[in-house]
């Protein structure tokens, strides 16, 4: 195979071909500048933009047609080039909504004054908008020094719609690289204000695809699944040969090696079949009309299957039964999959639909929490669907007869208290969004809901499996409209796999002490009565909150934040059975853990019964004064308990020094999502359902979070030996529903051992696995190191894990010496290495989790702590104080860190000045290489890197005139432009070129005035003094230059000033 077909400018070849063959029309980097005005500070068409407006904003009064006038074409395009700058986020939504609704305008037609909407987009008429395609779409810096490429850009009527970037199919973790740059290039100093415009972010590399919108952070990126084109459509699309032309276009200098290729017949590859179900003109339009919303200031599109389950139920209620009432049904999307978004597209996509007239939309719930936190969701949106909150079964009613509120949330109790009433709204045209739908869309609660609205059409929404008896009911309703499996979510990376630890704490010493309190309770009592008393004091649950357990368990928790999350930005939930087990375990945590362990218990005010309050406990007057008594303290505390609630979760959710540990009982065990979330310690016997809700609150990706842990002290998936529909708190279910469901965390013992064996194979030639020296002379290569340090981290993940069994550490001791030893050895042979080669090192590099590691287990006197975040490569007595705090100093070949630090110096500075730079680069890579094959010793090597940096430091080479010594930029123009001169076979004595440099940066002295590199007046005219010198020396010193030679030696020049100046 030719390595060509594995580039970069293959990868971006192939989307481009695949954009014009959806009917996209390509055009040049010099076309789309010579659209933008010649300014690659615009980033629109404007030209394109012109046209369209002009065509697509036509309008009729008094029978007859009307173009809008050359006025507000203008005004138009001067509104959308010129939004009001207020963040990325901000602003692109402001644009967002103008390209969407359009704008009104004023026209005066036969002296009246008419104003029609003005539209940017035609979303209706897709045919009716034009769509380009570039490559290589360069847009200057904020600060007008450089400009950014991107690498693929696609319009619709000359706004830049999508942003794409390619990488090479044989580039690491490419895909993460380029979603990286675009999320550099976001950013203010870089180029914000192109991504005003953007609705669909790619990152490609020519088998994968990634996909985000404006703004989407690297956790968020996700895969599109296409379930309505066929692989055989979209591969007839992607292997449509293209001309000769186009493909020498795409290709450039690699269009003789590759050129036949990128018209061959190829497999399908999830790049092309990406960009046909993002970028195919018609989806375009649809996803960015109908499927992105911004939620609470974060900018979203539609993931594929909130995408197909909105289509798909917008056309089963289109679809009538024999009552003539619409047909409903059931969505089943996995928790954390987005969910509640998915309502919000669903009522945005009825508002839209011109078939159904005045469509309402009523969201149910079965809990006061969801109700709320489903309001916020719509609200959060602002997607001009206001909702209106229920306050009571007659308020709900009066809601539901008035028209005007199109999105009414309530609790399902409130249709309690209309029954009697006998009352019913009979609109077609009301849609009844029921949350969590299986607990509450059947039997006696829907019978209500069809008494109070006959005609409604009812979707019922789930995050969790149906139990068998659920879906025989859910057929009647219509059966399923969209599944959205858990295994489906986990393999898009939509939330995390579960690992569950089961670690009893009941013991001897527990049964014992409640043997004694039965004893002293059962005193004077009937058989019968101690009967009953035994049945009730050997209730696992009980025994479970003996204060001596609940002590325990507080140790462990604490042992366990301590040792691993500590210091992470990763929390913990703590679920239990009562509300007095919730106060003590927060009591004994604080005694135990002290400040070390932020912690709150949130709870329900005393008159409401939560958990095992009814019959499983106790329920003695003492618990009764202790919750009475905590409460009293919280509402001192925190003023109430609306903002008890509030401020409890915000600190735990959005505070990286709030809350770390949060105690319940059942609140927030649904409905609620932190993705910082990420152990549950659970105490509770959860079933069924509530099972399967409690484990989710911490499925929630965030980055640097791998897995969610549920680490079980009740013991109800006991040690994982059988089928998950085995155990009886699931039971209930299908097999193939709740199928991995959750993991295991004993099987990381084996995989642990694995990945360090895989660790272990890449040195198997090193003889002597003492000397360190070996291993970093082994791992010179770029690619090597980066193999080792991915080795690394997949270790250290699986070792983090097997380091949080308890039963592990328990049971063998000399494997968690073992690992810890090999994880020390060989992350400070990765730190070695950062340092010799002189490539970046922070601590940020590990994941938190690593970090705690690193902290915890290994480096006891804190890594972190020194580093501060990152070391500079170049403050050497810094470098030296770190590497000897971590005993690796005498394993760094100084004046090789040093070498490698002076190439990545030239490296970076390159464009300032290639020639300096480069031949100092390549003087640098020969003394290493020279020490390397041992042609010199260490002090040859060590004088010559200390030789070599001193004229780094210093901007000093060999072959400077005397004339320029003390005028750096003058020396920078006299090497580049005889170095140009010499490449294409020109010469100018000595004293010429001098003077030439002279006069050049006389002239960029004068003309680099502040903000000059976004002035094309000023470029113009410096192109016209560089021509006037260039003539002078080909009319009188015979300095023979064609038209192209000369504009690339002034291309060069001006180059050079932008990057100096």
């Amino acid at each position: 195979m030719n390595p060509k077909l594995l580039n970069e400018r293959f990868t971006q070849a192939q989307a481009l071909k695949m954009f014009v063959n959806m009917g996209y029309e390509y055009i040049s980097p010099q076309q789309a500048i010579s659209k933008r005005g010649g300014n690659y500070s615009h980033v629109l068409l404007s030209d394109v933009l012109d046209e369209q407006l002009r065509k697509l904003n036509q309008f009729e009064l008094d029978g007859g047609t009307y173009e809008i006038s050359g006025n507000n074409v203008s005004y138009l395009i001067s509104e959308l080039s010129s939004p009001e700058a207020k963040g990325l986020t901000a602003t692109n939504k402001n644009v967002y909504q103008t390209l969407v609704d359009g704008k009104s305008v004023k026209e005066f037609v036969k002296g009246r004054e008419f104003f029609p909407q003005s539209k940017f987009i035609d979303f209706k008429n897709p045919e009716n908008n034009k769509y380009h395609v570039t490559q290589e779409y360069e847009v200057t810096t904020a600060d007008g020094r450089t400009r950014k490429k991107l690498d693929v850009v696609a319009f619709v009527n000359g706004i830049p719609f999508v942003a794409i970037e390619c990488k090479a199919a044989t580039v690491k973790e490419g895909l993460e690289v380029a979603k990286s740059d675009i999320a550099g290039y976001e950013k203010k100093e870089n180029i914000e204000f192109f991504f005003y415009y953007t609705q669909v972010h790619i990152a490609c590399n020519s088998r994968d695809l990634s996909y985000a919108t404006t703004g989407t952070s690297s956790s968020f990126w996700t895969v599109w699944r296409e379930q309505e084109f066929t692989p055989e459509q979209i591969a007839e699309v992607q292997n449509k040969p293209i001309s000769e032309e186009l493909t020498m276009a795409f290709l450039g200098s690699d269009y003789e090696e590759v050129g036949a290729s990128l018209n061959s017949e190829l497999s399908l590859t999830e790049q092309s079949s990406g960009l046909y179900s993002l970028c195919h003109p018609d989806r375009l339009m649809e996803l960015v009309q109908k499927h992105i919303l911004f939620d609470g200031g974060i900018k979203k599109l539609s993931r594929y299957q909130q995408y197909y389950a909105t289509k798909k139920t917008l056309e089963r209620i289109k679809h009538k039964k024999k009552d003539g009432n619409r047909k409903g049904g059931v969505i089943w999307h996995t928790q954390g999959s987005g969910k509640s978004l998915t309502m919000v597209l669903i009522a945005k996509a009825l508002a839209l639909d011109t078939e159904i007239q005045n469509p309402r939309v009523l969201i149910v719930t079965d809990r006061i929490q969801l109700d709320k936190q489903i309001h916020d969701t719509f609200e959060n949106t602002k997607e001009g669907l206001t909702p209106k909150k229920a306050t009571s079964g007659k308020n709900l009613l009066k809601l539901l007869e008035n028209e005007k509120y199109e999105i009414v949330t309530t609790v399902l109790a409130k249709f309690n208290s209309l029954l009697h009433k006998k009352k019913s709204v009979n609109s077609e045209n009301i849609f009844v969004l029921i949350d969590e739908s299986h607990r509450s869309q059947y039997g006696l609660s829907h019978s209500i809901m069809k008494a109070v609205l006959p005609k409604a059409t009812y979707i019922g929404f789930t995050g969790t499996p149906l139990n068998k008896g659920d879906k025989d009911t859910a057929e009647k309703f219509g059966g399923f409209i969209h599944k959205y499996t858990l295994k489906e979510a986990e393999a898009d990376g939509v939330i995390v796999p579960l690992l569950y630890e089961n670690r009893l704490i009941v013991n001897k010493v527990a049964e014992e002490a409640m043997d004694r309190k039965f004893g002293q309770i059962a005193e004077g009592k009937t058989d019968y009565q101690k009967e009953q008393l035994k049945k009730k004091y050997s209730n696992e649950k009980l025994i479970l909150s003996t204060d001596n357990n609940l002590m325990e368990i507080a140790n462990d928790i604490k042992e366990t934040y301590l040792t691993s999350w500590k210091g992470t930005k990763f929390k913990a939930q703590v679920a239990t059975n009562s509300k007095r087990d919730a106060i003590m375990l927060k009591k004994f945590l604080d005694e135990l853990a002290g400040d070390r362990i932020k912690s709150e218990v949130i709870i329900s005010n005393p008159q409401e019964k939560e958990g095992e309050e009814s019959g499983t406990t106790t329920n003695e007057d003492s618990d009764k004064a202790l919750i009475q008594k905590h409460w009293k303290e919280m509402m001192a505390k925190y003023g109430g308990e609306t903002y008890y609630n509030d401020m409890v979760k915000n600190s735990f959710k959005d505070d990286p020094d709030g809350i770390e540990i949060i105690i319940c009982v059942d609140k927030l065990l649904t409905g609620f999502d932190a993705p910082v979330n990420t152990i549950l310690f659970n105490l509770k016997n959860l079933k069924d359902h509530n099972l399967l809700q409690a484990i989710a609150r911490v499925n929630r990706v965030c980055e640097g979070k791998e897995y969610g842990y549920i680490i079980d002290y009740n013991g109800i998936l006991g040690n994982m030996t059988k089928a998950l529909d085995e155990y009886s708190a699931l039971a209930g279910y299908d097999k193939e529903d709740i199928e991995g469901t959750v993991t295991d965390v004993s099987q990381f013992r084996v995989i642990v051992a694995e990945d360090l064996k895989h660790l272990e194979e890449m040195f198997i030639d090193i003889e002597n696995k003492e000397d360190v020296q070996l291993y970093v002379n082994f791992l010179d290569n770029k690619d090597k190191r980066d193999e080792f340090s991915d080795r690394l981290r997949t270790f250290g993940n699986s070792l983090h894990v097997v380091m949080n069994e308890a039963e592990f550490h328990r049971n063998h001791p000399h494997l968690i010496k073992k690992y810890r030893n090999d994880y020390e050895f060989y992350t400070k042979l990765n730190i070695t290495l950062k340092v010799t080669y002189s490539e970046h090192f922070s601590m940020k590099e590990f994941e938190p989790r690593m970090r705690a590691l690193l902290n915890n287990h290994v480096f006891v006197e804190g890594i972190e702590s020194l580093t501060e975040g990152s070391i500079n490569l170049s403050d050497r007595d810094k470098v030296e104080e770190f590497l000897e705090k971590i005993g690796t100093k005498n394993e760094v070949n100084m004046p090789v860190a040093i070498a490698h630090n002076a190439i990545k110096e030239c490296t970076e500075n390159m464009e300032k000045d290639p020639v300096f730079y480069k031949k100092l680069s390549e003087l640098i890579r020969e003394a290493i290489e020279k020490f390397r094959q041992r042609k010199i010793d260490d002090l040859q090597f060590a004088r010559a890197v200390s030789d070599l940096t001193e004229k780094l430091r210093g901007k000093k080479i060999d072959g400077i005139p005397a004339a320029l010594e003390h005028n750096e930029n003058a020396q920078t123009l006299y090497r580049n432009i005889k170095s140009d001169l010499l490449e294409i076979k020109k010469e100018l004595s000595d004293e010429r070129l001098i003077e030439l440099a002279l006069n050049i940066e006389s002239i960029l002295d004068e003309k680099t005035i502040v903000d000059w590199k976004r002035n094309e007046d000023i470029k113009k005219e410096l192109q016209s003094a560089l021509d006037d010198i260039f003539y002078d020396l080909i009319d009188n010193e015979g300095l023979e230059l064609s038209h192209e030679e000369l504009d690339k030696l002034n291309g060069n020049i001006i180059q050079l000033a932008e990057n100096r100046y």
